[in-house]
């Protein structure tokens, strides 16, 4: 945060304000520093949230960190995992699967209390470079207050994560068509209220000449991310006798990415030279500047860009079950995404005595020492366009297909669930140019589903800690009144599954390549639970996942 905070004040005081003063004249004196007179940080709005759904929809494989289970039976959500297992379908269901909302609205006092710590890490942030007087001059009649983070609203919003319907039309064959939302990510930060006024003398004792800035900005700035995707499948028998069942899917999977990237700062001030002539920015009418020659007194920094893609992907499957073992083959392509808006703008506009042409490249920089003093005081407000093309320069990223191998075991009412994943591609992201991912060689996972006893005694007794767990407090009361509830089949699983690779050679060091700088990479985690009531009602539980992050919930009904 304070390492944000810093670069947010340097760009908005330092940039447009301190340079001006120290490149007006050739001056080597390093304690003549500007005067701050006012200082307004302004408020901020921060509206954040998040919703993944990657470890599989429904109450199914979404209780094991996406691990395969045809023995575990997903209902309808067979669709998202192996659409051969819809096969194994006998009544018509569907399922909903989405999240009621948590994040720090959900407690007053617990907002409160992140406003304020907040609020503390931008003030001694902001404090750092106001009060450095390596940075300014404070008079004591200067004026400064800090910016407030007035709102923050950040978590994860209610969302219908995923839905799916499965319908046979004969003992043998099953359509299914489902609908998930695997990435929906918002953000909007807005500032405003933002003034500051900077003064200097330039000169010498004899002769010296008065330059103050008087600056105002707010800014918007929008982002977000959204993948949606449809299936059509079908799950059909092939066999079914003596020697056990084999059933084969297949699913036809269309994708949806929407990326918007929207950036506006509002910019307006002036240079007063003399104390008495005022030179604007943004004044079309300034008689000192030449337009027709293409000086400009512009400042402003805008970008926009809708970003979208359509593909197509499928999901080909395969299960044999004999007694208590189910074995499984499952092969899924994934396309590749590539993102791009040909009516996407930017353009930015910034003072001559800021040096630096490509800005998000790193060209920018503030070195007053280095600087000619070629600014003459009757433009002191002429202003050049910078490059900042790369904020919606597209962008393309490839999930890799794959071929997974399950194996299921019974274990009495229980099962534990193996799968080996063979990565066809790699994990690829390729962002203003620069191509970051990891080279997955296998992937494996494990899940265990406990089925427990619908009624208090023996072991069940004993497995309560599990319950508690699981925050089954819902299903324990339900089971209380299961005479009325028809409370049954409790089941309470957990599952994960990794990538084994390394780190795709190139793009610059950042979080991202840190990030896959792994020689496992977590691909999914979870614990989930379910029960059945009015014996037809399937309503489950996912208390923990990775991605997914908390608390999803699901209903499905068998008719």
């Amino acid at each position: 945060m304070k390492k944000l905070i810093k670069y947010t004040s340097l760009l908005l005081a330092l940039l447009f304000a301190a340079g001006t003063f120290t490149n007006l004249q050739a001056q080597d004196d390093d304690d003549d520093k500007p005067e701050l007179n006012l200082w307004m940080g302004g408020d901020i709005n921060v509206d954040f949230g998040l919703n993944m759904n990657l470890v599989g929809g429904g109450s199914g494989s979404s209780m094991m960190g996406g691990v395969i289970s045809n023995r575990v039976d997903n209902g309808a959500a067979s669709i998202f995992t192996n659409p051969a297992s819809l096969g194994f379908q006998k009544k018509r269901s569907f399922i909903m699967d989405g999240r009621l909302g948590l994040g720090n609205w959900s407690v007053g006092s617990v907002n409160d209390e992140i406003l304020e710590t907040i609020n503390d890490e931008i003030s001694s942030g902001s404090s750092d470079i106001v009060e450095d007087p390596d940075n300014f001059f404070l008079q004591d009649e200067s004026f400064v207050q800090y910016s407030t983070l007035n709102n923050l609203r950040a978590g994860l919003p209610q969302q219908l994560g995923s839905f799916s319907v499965a319908w046979p039309l004969h003992d043998l064959f099953t359509l299914g068509f489902g609908y998930t939302r695997p990435v929906d990510l918002n953000l909007r930060l807005q500032t405003s209220g933002f003034s500051t006024k900077i003064g200097q003398n330039q000169g010498t004792d004899d002769v010296s000449l008065r330059f103050d800035v008087l600056m105002n900005i707010s800014s918007l700035v929008q982002f977000s991310l959204r993948m949606n995707s449809i299936s059509y499948g079908f799950g059909s028998k092939l066999y079914d006798g003596r020697y056990g069942t084999l059933a084969v899917g297949a699913n036809l999977q269309r994708y949806q990415v929407e990326n918007l990237r929207n950036i506006n700062t509002d910019l307006s001030g002036m240079v007063v030279v003399g104390n008495a002539d005022e030179r604007f920015f943004n004044n079309p009418l300034d008689p000192n500047l030449n337009f027709e020659a293409g000086e400009s007194n512009n400042l402003f920094f805008q970008a926009n860009a809708l970003m979208k893609d359509e593909q197509t992907g499928y999901k080909i499957g395969m299960v044999y079950r004999f007694k208590f073992i189910d074995l499984s083959v499952t092969y899924q392509d994934m396309p590749e995404f590539n993102l791009s808006d040909e009516g996407a703008t930017s353009s930015a506009f910034l003072p001559v005595f800021i040096p630096g042409y490509d800005i998000l490249g790193g060209d920018l920089e503030i070195d007053a020492d280095s600087l000619i003093p070629s600014i003459q005081a009757n433009k002191a407000n002429l202003t050049t366009e910078r490059d900042i093309s790369g904020i919606v320069s597209p962008s393309s990223f490839k999930l890799p297909s794959s071929l997974t191998v399950g194996l299921d075991i019974a274990m009495g009412r229980s099962t534990m669930s193996l799968n080996y994943t063979n990565y066809q591609d790699n994990l690829e992201f390729v962002i203003d140019g620069d191509t970051y991912g990891y080279v997955p060689e296998h992937g494996v996972g494990f899940g265990l589903n406990i089925a427990m006893s619908d009624k208090f005694k023996g072991t069940s007794v004993l497995l309560l800690p599990i319950r508690l767990l699981y925050l089954d407090i819902d299903g324990l009361l339900l089971q209380s009144f299961k005479r009325w509830t028809k409370y049954k089949n409790p089941q309470y699983a957990i599952g994960g599954s990794v990538m084994l690779g390394s780190r795709l050679e190139g793009g610059e060091d950042n979080f991202l390549n840190d990030a896959m700088d792994l020689p496992l990479l977590p691909t999914g985690f979870s614990m989930g639970r379910r029960y059945t009531i009015f014996d037809s009602v399937t309503v489950g539980t996912n208390i923990i996942a990775v991605p997914d992050l908390l608390f999803r919930f699901s209903v499905g009904y068998t008719f």
